[in-house]
């Protein structure tokens, strides 16, 4: 699913199931993306225009409901199931490049704090498994307690090693794959 697409971008969203245990599941959102210069663009002009005013009423809209959540922590499970699966659609969508990678282009407004990881991907790609599954069990225990410190989507997103002596992603070898991971929260959550 990674090596096979130009980009692919993992969200977990927490609190997307009924309960308050990890053994419950929960629900991720993949993206995917790939280069291709034989299909037509499915969004037109005016769907476009469309979209970007929707993102930014569901944007100001988001902004009063993180708020509230952010007043009210022990809501932050039913708040998140419920706007997520509001949010999420599938589609098999082609775009233009700045189009696919800024798909939700009010996504920076909202106010978070963000620590961020980079990470050399293993074979297996198990040391993503393992540190995706850290931040969620904890997620899950800061839960029992009645806190919510991590009331965004975890974002993991795939990319290939850079050449760039500076970049996170460094390395010699081209073809090594690095895992961004954010862990976003929105600003005044308390944890």
């Amino acid at each position: 699913m990674v090596e096979g697409n130009d980009q692919t971008q993992i969200f977990y969203l927490p609190f997307n199931t009924t309960g308050l245990g990890s053994s419950n599941g929960g629900r991720l959102w993949v993206q995917q993306s790939q280069r291709t210069g034989e299909l037509p663009v499915t969004e037109s002009p005016k769907q476009k225009a469309f979209r970007k005013r929707t993102q930014k009423v569901c944007r100001t809209t988001g902004v009063y409901i993180y708020r509230f959540m952010v007043a009210h922590p022990r809501l932050t499970p039913s708040v998140n199931k419920n706007m997520y699966s509001a949010m999420i659609r599938e589609s098999d969508d082609v775009l233009f490049a700045p189009d696919a990678i800024h798909y939700l282009s009010t996504v920076g407004r909202v106010k978070s704090w963000d620590m961020e990881f980079a990470f050399k991907v293993d074979e297996n790609y198990e040391n993503v498994v393992r540190a995706s599954n850290f931040v969620i069990e904890q997620m899950y225990e800061h839960a029992q307690r009645g806190e919510f410190p991590f009331n965004m989507p975890l974002e993991m997103r795939f990319i290939k090693a850079s050449q760039m002596m500076m970049s996170n992603a460094y390395d010699d070898d081209p073809e090594a794959v690095y895992c961004t991971m954010e862990v976003l929260s929105m600003v005044y959550t308390k944890g």
